[in-house]
């Protein structure tokens, strides 16, 4: 028997707590007065006094408990000799798509190896095939015919997500379980580096008996991943930042070492508009600048920056980028029939346009007159009453967001006040980053009393427990209450720093909700809001008529620019491949061996040395195969039978101290 957590069996240790416990649990008798002893007999005092364990059947039941207790942890399996020509075992061929798995010739000596298993394998043994990258799919297996695995394979191609091993085992683990025989897995992977997990425990899968981990490449490779990013003020001058990071999947030569040239273009529209060649080294990164590139006349706003030299992988050499102009958000301010001040609304313009982050236009009427492109209202209403105003709620449960501050008029009780009450409880856990501001020498004169419902979140109050920011439950978009007027008499909020500080985090918080993100890696998931289409790099729409993606998103595996076109015009999503995944250095030896010994039993029955034997299986030729049988399931009854039987014993023993004896 072997265990997977050794260490755990330092708890044996506590073993001598019960017996302490027993053996100094005699109970002394107490002393009782007497008045006197002339009518008693003499007796001769005891000599000696012996100790002795009580209650030894209660006693082992407890060392039995946390005997099993350990056992428990450390998690003990029993290595079994199985004869393999007479069981049976099912194997499962895992094939990579990852990106990686484009480089030069590594995806041909997958589908080598991948087809050399299957005809070795499959007619005898029962095959399974998977294909992985961020995730498990099940291919084909020859339950009905060996065809159905070549066929499968053949029909595979790798695409642009990255891998994860850590993931790949614990899904492929799910599916040697729902097996009766024992498992092999063959894993035909070009062995990359940053696919491996931060926990090596997570490679571990307790459903598998064994592992064969098989190489697709076959010589050193060499690779140059770009990023870009482009930015512009004046939507002609344009700012091109370029990162280049080399790789290499394996150790090279020191002449392989020294560093090569590579040219770099920026085009537009097919144009060039920058050139220069850069010197890289292996494993080096480099940031390029192209200052002051003229945007020649059109209507595209897209730029692409290219690699003119051929490298290890094709598809990341040449990136797209859309040139990121100044924009300001849109927000509406709501003056209703309340009434806004002044005031507050200078105050909320500033601070809102302060770094050009929105732009402010002024409403007169209701929410139901703002612009179908706006998804943000700044308005003053009755925050105190039970019921907000109808055309807000319709507004945000619409998806939009509304900031709503006090419109009730001061009551002058404040004005007499030489100090008010002062910021106290911050939420400081909330997505808004209210920890950040800095809420010194704000205080507030009059406070008017708030209605809160159940589900209202107080984010900032002051030190007399009167909420001042609160968060409403809304089934659309988001809802904020601010307890101040903002007109500079019952409080001094909107004349501080720190009131700058809090609108532009609110519309951060807003924007985070409604607005789409600008770039995703390749496999990631788009959540698109409702009555949208969304178009692919090759214009091609991914949404059906009656079709919403609001619920599940969209997976973008593909990487290039994709198109959201709805109510508020058109967004460009950048999908990017993972620089990660561009990275080809490969595993070191080292930790490839750690991944094959979590699944050998012992060095005698499987030698990871021996590469004959990692690149052709041959079930017939070893004379025992080797499977893991847990006792865990043993181990969990016992121990709740266990401690079931020690309640009853210990509870017997409280009725006999009860009684005196």
């Amino acid at each position: 028997m072997s265990l997977l957590f050794p260490a755990y069996l330092i708890g044996l240790l506590g073993l001598a707590l019960p017996w302490l416990l027993h053996r100094f649990s005699d109970q002394n008798p107490n002393e009782q007065l007497f008045p006197s002893r002339r009518f008693l007999e003499e007796t001769a005092p005891p000599v000696s006094r012996t100790q002795t364990l009580k209650y030894r059947i209660l006693m082992a039941v407890r060392m039995l408990s946390l005997l099993l207790l350990c056992f428990l942890f450390a998690q003990p399996w029993i290595t079994q000799a199985i004869n393999s020509i007479d069981s049976k075992q099912h194997h499962i061929v895992a094939i990579d798509l990852s990106l990686s798995m484009r480089a030069t010739d590594r995806w041909e000596n997958a589908l080598k190896q991948g087809r050399e298993l299957i005809d070795s394998l499959s007619s005898d043994n029962s095959v399974e095939l998977v294909a992985f990258d961020n995730t498990v799919k099940r291919v084909a297996d020859n339950s009905v015919s060996n065809a159905d695995l070549t066929k499968g394979l053949f029909a595979l191609q790798p695409g642009y997500s990255r891998a994860d091993y850590g993931v790949v085992m614990q899904r492929l683990n799910r599916l040697a379980v729902d097996r009766s025989e024992p498992v092999k897995l063959w894993i035909v992977t070009d062995q990359q580096e940053s696919a491996m997990p931060a926990q090596s425990n997570a490679l571990y899968a307790p459903g598998v008996s064994e592992i064969e981990i098989l190489s697709t490449v076959s010589e050193p490779q060499r690779n140059i991943h770009l990023r870009a990013l482009a930015e512009s003020l004046d939507g002609v001058n344009v700012r091109v930042s370029v990162q280049m990071s080399s790789s290499v999947s394996s150790t090279l030569t020191e002449s392989e070492l020294s560093q090569e040239s590579h040219t770099i273009r920026v085009k537009y529209d097919e144009r060039t508009l920058a050139e220069r060649a850069v010197r890289l080294a292996a494993s080096d990164v480099k940031v390029i600048v192209f200052e002051d590139i003229v945007l020649p006349p059109g209507d595209s706003s897209v730029i692409s920056v290219s690699v003119a030299e051929t490298d290890a992988l094709l598809a990341d050499n040449m990136v797209s980028t859309v040139v990121q102009e100044a924009n300001p958000v849109s927000v509406s301010l709501v003056d209703s029939d309340a009434g806004t001040s002044i005031n507050a609304a200078v105050f909320l313009s500033t601070a809102l346009e302060t770094d050009t982050l929105a732009s402010v236009s002024t409403i007169n009427g209701s929410a139901e007159r703002v612009a179908s492109d706006v998804a943000h209202i700044i308005s003053g209403r009755n925050i105190h009453g039970s019921e907000l105003d109808k055309d807000v709620l319709l507004y945000v449960e619409r998806g939009n967001n509304a900031l709503l501050f006090s419109s009730v008029p001061s009551s002058g009780a404040g004005a007499s006040l030489v100090q008010g009450a002062e910021v106290g409880l911050v939420d400081e856990s909330h997505p808004l980053d209210l920890g950040a501001i800095d809420w010194f020498g704000i205080e507030f004169y009059d406070v008017t009393p708030m209605f809160l419902k159940s589900d209202d979140k107080v984010l900032v109050e002051t030190t007399q427990r009167q909420p001042i920011l609160v968060e409403r439950e809304s089934a659309g978009g988001r809802l904020l209450l601010l307890n101040d007027r903002l007109d500079g008499r019952g409080s001094n909020l909107p004349l501080q720093p720190a009131f700058v500080s809090l609108v532009q985090s609110i519309l951060t918080y807003f924007n985070t909700s409604t607005a789409l993100p600008d770039t995703l890696l390749a496999g990631e998931r788009l959540l698109v809001p409702g009555n949208v289409q969304v178009f692919d790099p090759e214009n091609e729409p991914m949404l059906e008529i009656n079709q919403d993606a609001r619920s599940g998103g969209l997976v973008l595996d593909m990487p290039g620019l994709y198109r959201v076109i709805g109510v508020r015009g058109t967004h460009i999503v950048n999908v990017l491949m993972d620089s990660k995944e561009a990275d080809l250095s490969s595993s070191s030896d080292a930790s490839i061996d750690n991944w094959r010994s979590r699944f050998e039993a012992d060095d005698s029955v499987a030698d990871a040395s021996n590469e004959e034997a990692l690149v052709m299986p041959d079930s017939t030729s070893r004379a025992a195969e080797v499977a893991r049988d847990t006792v865990l399931r043993w181990l969990l009854p016992m121990l709740l039978l266990a401690i079931f039987v020690e309640n009853i014993l210990a509870n017997r023993r409280l009725n006999v101290r009860r009684d005196g004896s």
